[in-house]
């Protein structure tokens, strides 16, 4: 595949595009010159960008620069404030060696599966995930149970793994020097696990006690009330975790093979040719290559189109969702927030529609929402964009959402931050996309792209093995930042549904009870 990925004038690591015979489409990043670099020379050239571009950013625009509707998937991570406990269905596993510092130059590997908890059997809710734990209990090449993970602790790594609604990721990074030996034994996942009864008891308590722990987690919460108001037959439905109830007790009375099922699921959705490989290290473009044809190419294939269901629809009845829903929070809060539901909208991420009007409605300058909230003492807080990453990968809709911090005098005023709310989104409804915005949205992208401060390896190969399932191979690296083209009348724009559809209110407040 002789693409070249378009990457930052700053960015001294080199990419390869491949595509194995099997279909696994795969990416290699070479270190190499970074690591090569002296400390003193890659500190003082951090130091540098991070000047340039603090300056850039002021010169261009005292409104929008500073405003919190985060506009690319890379930096909603880090500037959202979200936590682990925000991610759905992900654990970390082996050591936590990488919390606190930045290992620049582990070696890493992350591959992502175009399937998640939409595709579970009606019979096994919670199977996907259930599936993604078993297969690090062992291959028939490495048979040891937690082999894979005990060897990448021992050796100063760690392993992480999520199931999402339409995605399934697998991510490690080790020590350089034994990264070889990783990847093969991570590969073997893919190639032939064995999915063994004597290991399923353990891993569904082991999937019930993160059910467990989510429970303490208002994103998860919120997520379970969503799940709730979707239509009885819309896979939104599904109980995406799976407990000890839906994996062991329900399937023990009706005589349900579990094992049989993982086995079939395993078969029909983890084909190479729906799965995506993004590797980095310091060694070489042809090093990394070979490894990974040598490794990966044993992925099986079952050269099928995958099985879509873009095809569910509606996603809820309007009786249902167009309401006002109470919730008490577990953290003490008031918030307000109010959901639109969208169409899919990754197809166009070269336009981006959502995160426009994200930046818009998120922005804390003069004349925003924010400013005049907390003029009036009525909010201190506003963030706006999708609900969760889940939101914006899955192929039958998107959650838009603008959540409001209120004041204790804002809670008993709520019909005065709604006046507020809905009169700018009446606002930019007469306005209409502005042609000038976008271009300066665009611009600050850009500039937070070419000095954005290097990534560690880990963190860099979760994107981008996401990131490569939609976007064209010259967009890897761009596709969930930059703004591309400016195509105001799209028919997935938000502007119609967000100024004048009816969203879903939902009322944090601890009093409810």
């Amino acid at each position: 595949m002789s693409v070249e990925v378009t990457k930052s004038p700053l960015d001294e690591k080199e990419y390869r595009c491949l595509s194995l015979p099997n279909g696994l489409k795969v990416l290699l990043i070479s270190e190499y010159n970074l690591a090569h670099q002296s400390d003193d020379e890659f500190d003082s050239g951090s130091e540098s960008g991070d000047s340039e571009s603090s300056n850039y950013e002021n010169g261009i625009s005292k409104g929008l620069s500073s405003g919190t509707g985060c506009t690319s998937r890379k930096r909603r991570k880090t500037e959202s404030g979200s936590t682990d406990d925000d991610q759905f269905m992900r654990k970390e596993r082996g050591t936590s060696s990488r919390k606190g510092t930045k290992q620049l130059f582990n070696a890493a590997c992350g591959l992502c599966v175009r399937v998640g908890s939409f595709h579970d059997p009606k019979e096994l809710p919670g199977l996907a995930h259930l599936l993604e734990h078993m297969l690090f209990m062992g291959s028939q090449k490495y048979p040891g149970e937690n082999e894979f993970d005990s060897f990448v602790s021992s050796h100063g790594g760690n392993s992480n793994a999520c199931t999402g609604y339409e995605l399934t990721y697998y991510c490690f990074e080790v020590n350089k020097k034994y990264f070889q030996e990783a990847l093969d034994k991570f590969a073997h996942f893919f190639i032939s696990p064995l999915i063994m009864e004597s290991s399923l008891e353990r891993e569904i308590e082991a999937v019930d006690n993160e059910f467990k722990d989510s429970l303490q987690s208002d994103s998860n919460r919120l997520q379970q009330l969503f799940s709730s108001l979707a239509r009885p037959d819309h896979p939104l439905r599904n109980f995406p975790w799976g407990n000890s109830e839906t994996l062991k007790v329900g399937p023990s009375e009706s005589g349900v093979d579990v094992v049989k099922y993982l086995r079939e699921f395993y078969e029909k959705y983890y084909s190479a040719s729906y799965m995506t490989l993004t590797v980095v290290s310091e060694d070489s473009l042809d090093v990394l290559e070979e490894w990974v044809k040598d490794s990966f190419s044993g992925i099986p294939t079952n050269n099928k189109p995958f099985p879509s269901i873009s095809h569910c629809q509606p996603v809820f009845d309007e009786d249902v969702f167009h309401k006002l829903y109470k919730v008490v929070p577990v953290k003490d809060s008031y918030k307000l927030s109010l959901t639109w539901l969208l169409p899919p909208t990754l197809s166009h991420y070269r336009e981006k529609p959502v995160e426009y009007i994200s930046m818009l409605v998120g922005h804390e300058g003069y004349g925003s929402i924010l400013s005049l909230l907390k003029k009036r003492n009525l909010a201190t807080d506003l963030e706006a964009g999708t609900t969760g990453e889940d939101s914006e990968t899955n192929s039958c809709f998107s959650l838009f959402t603008c959540t409001v911090t209120l004041t204790e005098f804002g809670i008993n005023n709520v019909f005065e931050v709604l006046s507020v709310i809905f009169q700018y989104l009446k606002l930019l409804q007469i306005e209409g996309p502005q042609k000038r915005l976008f271009d300066e949205i665009r611009l600050i992208e850009e500039n937070d792209f070419k000095f954005d401060e290097e990534e560690d390896s880990y963190d860099l190969v979760e994107r981008l093995c996401q990131s490569m399932q939609f976007y064209e191979p010259e967009d890897y690296l761009t596709g969930d930042c930059l703004y591309f083209n400016y195509e105001p009348q799209l028919p997935s724009s938000p502007f119609p549904p967000v100024t004048m559809v009816k969203p879903v209110f939902i009322m944090y407040y601890h009093n409810f009870l």
